[in-house]
């Protein structure tokens, strides 16, 4: 057992899975994009179905890459700087880092951006913010300057691309993962505070898929689930502060019209039932304006004038 895991560390096996993983999920790519209906199907739902319950997806989204570079990137990090790493904590340690960088990265890049992104390299980068310390420089040679050379240089290229934006980059995730693997790297002799650290910040990250006020598809999603439940007040509120957080929200602008047409056409119903048939009129014709083709309006308003 010791001779086989020492031919095959955990980053190799990463390497195998993250291989395994582009080589199936080619199966729903097309002309070398995925369908979007097809993004749940390889192992990363969408923000919205993330709220709503698909949670495991902040996790397995690590595993995809949907471009050919980005896949290759993702590999040769993980064999230069993830290995590195392994061999200085440990194949468990190891482990731990990448499943609490995996969960994190992506947390922090969904609550950021409404989108929790794809891709191994928020857990790169907290590997590379681990061998960034300083303390590292004697332990490790050549390969702190070449860690520090490469954070500094990636950080370039994402504030370069933040003017251009030729590449999408899941900047909130790359900056947590420097972030808080440079953190964990300073209590590199104290496990237990490294421990504790990881847990305060899964719970604050996880916390935010149950509540996020300042993410505009939280909103939305919130909005969604009051309007199933008739909560329409709430709903409305909801997709207006979807909308103030990011105006462009398609699903929110949408949702929103779809809510103020249900209240016209419940005020209209009841209106005309009540034989209120002023208002009933009035109610009928403001359904129309939104939705001209709409047959039950046009029905009974034909029967009250």
């Amino acid at each position: 057992m010791a001779r086989l895991a020492e031919y095959f560390p955990s980053y190799r096996i990463l390497l195998l899975l993250l291989t395994g993983w582009y080589i199936w999920s080619q199966q729903y790519f097309t002309n070398g994009e995925v369908l979007p209906e097809n993004y749940h199907l390889i192992g990363a739902p969408y923000a919205s179905a993330i709220y709503q319950g698909d949670f495991w997806g902040i996790f397995s989204n690590s595993f995809v890459h949907i471009k050919l570079w980005h896949f290759a990137t993702s590999l040769l990090l993980l064999t230069l700087i993830g290995g590195a790493v392994e061999q200085i904590v440990g194949r468990w340690k190891f482990l731990l880092f990448f499943v609490f960088g995996s969960i994190f990265t992506s947390a922090v890049q969904l609550a950021m951006s409404g989108d929790p992104g794809v891709g191994f390299s928020g857990v790169n980068a907290l590997f590379m913010g681990y061998l960034l310390h300083p303390r590292f420089k004697l332990a490790t040679g050549k390969l702190y300057w070449a860690n520090f050379i490469l954070v500094f240089g990636s950080l370039a290229l994402i504030i370069f691309n933040q003017f251009l934006g030729f590449i999408p980059i899941a900047l909130s995730s790359i900056l947590a993962g420097y972030i808080f693997g440079y953190l964990i790297g300073i209590f590199r002799r104290r496990f237990w505070t490294q421990l504790a650290v990881m847990l305060v910040a899964l719970f604050v990250s996880i916390f935010s898929l149950y509540y996020n006020p300042y993410s505009s598809e939280w909103h939305t999603v919130q909005g969604y689930e009051e309007f199933e439940d008739e909560e329409w007040g709430l709903a409305r509120w909801h997709y207006k502060q979807a909308l103030r957080i990011y105006p462009k929200n398609h699903v929110a602008k949408v949702n929103l019209k779809k809510l103020t047409i249900a209240e016209y056409k419940d005020k209209a119903y009841k209106a005309h039932l009540s034989e209120n048939y002023k208002d009933a009129i009035f109610f009928y014709e403001k359904v129309l304006q939104f939705e001209p083709e709409n047959e039950w309006a046009k029905n009974n308003l034909k029967t009250l004038k």
